[in-house]
């Protein structure tokens, strides 16, 4: 099946008018009506674009052995789908672990005092730290130190900083691709 019947049939299995897809790829309608009739080939971009819409892989958009049944494509659908929940499964993870792990940290130094120590400022500005066993209370930085936590706290604050960019990744992804076409759009006015 050649690559124009390909788009063609994705587009009408999806339930998608010509206009919609062209919006959805920032092309212009003729675009798509040239793509389906063959008399035109979509850019490296446009098939990346479309492989994504149609849940499909670039490969068996542009294999011409390949068809486009329901059977052809629910492999490539269920991969396609396990590439774009895995991300954001293990930014939820990395995310709760790290989020969870400092929490009890917390409330352990919220449970169990420490020493914690007498802060003063010399006339030079230097500060001295004075340890004694008399002066304890509640301390989450102290805590810490005492009990020789700070590369575990550190592991739990990187998993946290890196579940929330893998779980915001698709909406910042989104909204620079917004900007971006805007800004193209104007640009493309300017020019005219």
């Amino acid at each position: 099946m050649k690559l124009s019947e390909k788009i063609f049939a994705l587009r009408r299995q999806k339930g998608m008018s010509q206009e919609k897809l062209a919006e959805e790829l920032n092309v212009s309608r003729q675009s798509i009506s040239r793509w389906e009739n063959g008399t035109a080939q979509p850019d490296a971009e446009n098939i990346f674009l479309l492989s994504r819409i149609f849940g499909t892989t670039a490969d068996s958009l542009l294999d011409e052995e390949q068809d486009v049944s329901a059977d052809s494509l629910s492999t490539d659908r269920g991969q396609e789908r396990f590439r774009r929940l895995f991300p954001s499964a293990a930014g939820a993870v990395l995310f709760l672990t790290g989020l969870l792990g400092n929490f009890v940290i917390y409330v352990l130094s919220r449970m169990f005092k420490v020493m914690i120590p007498n802060i003063t400022r010399e006339y030079d500005g230097t500060i001295i730290y004075r340890w004694s066993s008399g002066i304890t209370g509640y301390s989450y930085k102290y805590f810490i130190q005492e009990h020789h936590l700070e590369l575990l706290t550190a592991l739990l604050w990187v998993m946290l900083a890196c579940g929330l960019i893998l779980l915001l990744r698709k909406p910042i992804r989104t909204f620079l691709q917004t900007q971006i076409a805007f800004i193209t759009k104007i640009h493309r006015k300017k020019k005219a």
